[in-house]
């Protein structure tokens, strides 16, 4: 069976189609995420903070979430608007995750 688009998402598509144009984009952001390896916030928080103080043109944030079929996981995302800032940054992690026996 074909589905159509309705009447609202072609508005919708028209709408950004005309504003999109006239929008400003800023700079643009880096990111790159890294896993924990399965270690909890607790284990490296302290160790993070030291990275976050060591790079601070950069932005780094601990994100836990629930694994599909239980348990958790946790990611570091580092973000920065000069890509050598962030991989300089993403670097540190890796080492201080490596330092706690993180498989990366």
């Amino acid at each position: 069976m074909l589905r159509r688009p309705s009447v609202w998402a072609i508005r919708c598509r028209q709408m950004m189609d005309e504003v999109g144009p006239k929008l400003r984009a800023g700079a643009k952001v880096h990111a790159t995420t890294l896993d924990t390896g399965g270690h909890p916030e607790g284990d490296y928080a302290t160790a993070l903070a030291a990275v976050a103080q060591a790079h601070p043109d950069v932005s780094i944030g601990s994100y836990p979430s629930f694994k599909e079929g239980g348990g958790f996981k946790n990611q570091i995302v580092v973000r920065g608007r000069e890509p050598a800032a962030v991989d300089a940054a993403a670097q540190a992690v890796r080492e201080m995750l490596a330092r706690l026996g993180a498989r990366l």
